[in-house]
């Protein structure tokens, strides 16, 4: 899968590879060019078959982090709704949860409500 979407943006830089992964942030991909000491402008297609390798094992274990972390964050959520506390309530009713005004705001957590029931 990986080198599929080397392929596909062979001629972009790797910045902006980076960013087109799924999962991953500028955050990430700025700190992975400056690990390996690439510039913003440095293409994929010049990446030699060692930088290769070594990029994709770093983004696995970023990919790897930020997966444990979702998914520890959705088991508390969990657990707080099994338990029926009123943060667990407050999340399964998709109204704000750390006590903000519901009147006329919260169309954001409302929103990130719907998006949780699809996963």
């Amino acid at each position: 899968m990986f080198d599929l979407k080397l392929k596909k943006f062979e001629n972009s830089s790797v910045y902006f590879f980076l960013k087109n992964i799924e999962g991953f942030s500028r955050y990430n991909a700025d700190c992975l060019c400056k690990k390996f000491g690439f510039t913003l402008n440095f293409k994929v297609k010049d990446l030699k078959q060692n930088q290769v390798i070594l990029l994709k094992k770093e983004i696995k274990d970023l990919l790897d982090l930020t997966k444990n972390s979702k998914s520890f964050e959705l088991s508390n959520i969990k657990k707080l709704i099994q338990v029926k506390s009123y943060k667990g309530k407050r999340h399964l009713s998709g109204l704000s949860v750390r006590g903000q005004n519901t009147k006329t705001n919260a169309r954001t957590q409302k929103k990130l409500f719907k998006k949780r029931l699809t996963k």
